[in-house]
């Protein structure tokens, strides 16, 4: 069922400033080292009481619910990227039922998120929109949560302020993409394109028959009847090396090789749509192009020959599996896996930009969002003690050095002999790094670092 016609004007409502404005009002919290005031009313019970407000009328404080709301985008985002790291650890230990259980709920919290920043609070039958600063309004419909999260992620990825946030957020080079596609129109250019990934990044969270049917079989039914699902241990150590390969953050961007790969993925699209022939169909025809996006960022002439290079696939000539996994049915059981956590990643990369955006215009910083970030990487196990915000970026050398030695056994090892027994007793404890998707969020949600 979707949005009844006052719901759905309610998403077509939605007003960026709205949130800004609330998560602004946030610092005072803030600064005492929690997101929303002690006294919040919805800080516990939230669901009950709000239920139960609505019964009785109306929401009893529209500012406490409205501060939730703006507070839970980086928070629900977080909890995506711990999702997606136990989703990891299932897949590495042969658990591809386990694996796609947890990569849904990672793909459903980064929706939440990703709401979340735009106004939208998503609880259970009953949901909220923030329609001005501290304020709050019901939806007037009885939604359950996985099926509110896709209907309202699929009106309001086809708004103008979608694609308008996607071009903000991703930063190949440290540039958005409002600047690389200046010379086509900015950001409106890409506007049809993210509107087709937003919702393709989240097709899981349809409650069509057929998915729901699928995400059941993992989360509630025994494996083994009718047959058992195994993997391939070559295909996982494959896969999840590839993975984490994208999430490599640099100095401009928090998440460069993605970004990268999107504008590239832009750009070819944009050619076929304007010119009705594919880049490869008209190399030199795209070549020139691809020079008239570049020449009006002035980067050196080396720059712009690697830019040149790579954006007509000349090096790095295919686009991280990711990629066109997430693209792929998550009815065909062989890979949904792959494709499951593919699409998680990529939605909680959107969303981890638009809850930094938040921090950003709120003028926090990494010395002020420390409570969060430290206690965070504290429990979950990656360091002890206090870290300060310029020792962050070890966060991915743990990575890196983890990366290598993936190389190191699948060189050691024959693609027959790649099983889940060697990979556990061989990269134990290369697997804890492997599922700690924690940093991820921490370095992609800490500003200013």
């Amino acid at each position: 069922m979707a949005l009844n016609h006052h719901d759905d004007l309610l998403i077509h409502s939605l007003n960026g400033a709205n949130v800004e404005a609330t998560f602004f009002g946030l610092r005072r919290f803030i600064k005492s080292n929690g997101w929303i005031g002690k006294n919040n009313r919805y800080s516990t019970g939230t669901v009950a009481k709000i239920v139960s407000e609505l019964r009785a009328g109306n929401i009893q404080k529209v500012g406490h619910l409205s501060q939730y709301v703006a507070a839970s985008s980086l928070l629900h985002c977080a909890d995506g990227w711990s999702y997606l790291g136990k989703s990891i650890l299932a897949l590495l230990r042969g658990d591809p039922h386990r694996c796609r259980h947890f990569g849904y709920y990672a793909e459903l919290r980064a929706a939440m998120s990703l709401l979340a920043a735009q106004g939208v609070g998503v609880f259970d039958r009953k949901h909220v929109i923030i329609n001005g600063k501290n304020s709050v309004v019901p939806f007037t419909g009885s939604y359950g949560t996985h099926q509110f999260a896709w209907d309202s992620l699929k009106c309001w990825s086809a708004l103008p302020a979608s694609g308008n946030m996607f071009a903000r957020i991703i930063r190949p080079n440290g540039l958005t993409l409002d600047e690389w596609m200046a010379p086509l129109g900015g950001g409106i250019a890409v506007a049809p394109q993210a509107e087709n990934w937003f919702q393709q990044w989240g097709m899981d969270l349809k409650l069509g028959l057929d998915d729901r049917n699928l995400r059941n079989e993992s989360s509630y039914r025994p494996d083994g009847l009718p047959n058992a699902w195994y993997l391939d241990g070559k295909d996982a150590v494959t896969f999840i090396h590839g993975l984490w390969s994208t999430l490599e953050p640099s100095e401009d961007s928090r998440f460069n090789a993605i970004d990268r790969h999107i504008l590239r993925i832009a750009l070819e699209q944009f050619f076929k749509g304007r010119y009705g022939r594919a880049s490869t169909t008209a190399p030199q025809k795209y070549q020139q192009f691809v020079a008239s996006i570049l020449t009006p960022l002035n980067f050196s002439p080396e720059i712009e020959k690697w830019w040149i290079d790579f954006l007509t696939r000349k090096i790095h000539k295919i686009d991280p599996e990711i990629f066109s996994s997430s693209g792929e049915s998550p009815s065909k059981q062989s890979t949904s896996y792959a494709s499951i956590i593919s699409r998680a990643t990529l939605l909680l990369r959107v969303a981890s930009g638009a809850a930094l955006g938040l921090l950003q215009t709120a003028s926090l910083t990494a010395d002020s969002t420390m409570f969060w970030w430290n206690n965070l990487g504290v429990a979950r196990g990656l360091w002890d003690g206090a870290k300060s915000a310029d020792q962050l970026t070890d966060l991915w050398a743990d990575i890196d050095l983890i990366l290598r030695d993936l190389e190191t056994f699948q060189q050691k090892h024959g693609a027959n002999n790649q099983s889940f027994l060697r990979v556990g007793s061989e990269l134990g404890s290369s697997l804890f790094g492997l599922g700690s998707c924690e940093r991820v969020a921490i370095w992609s949600m800490t500003p200013s670092i």
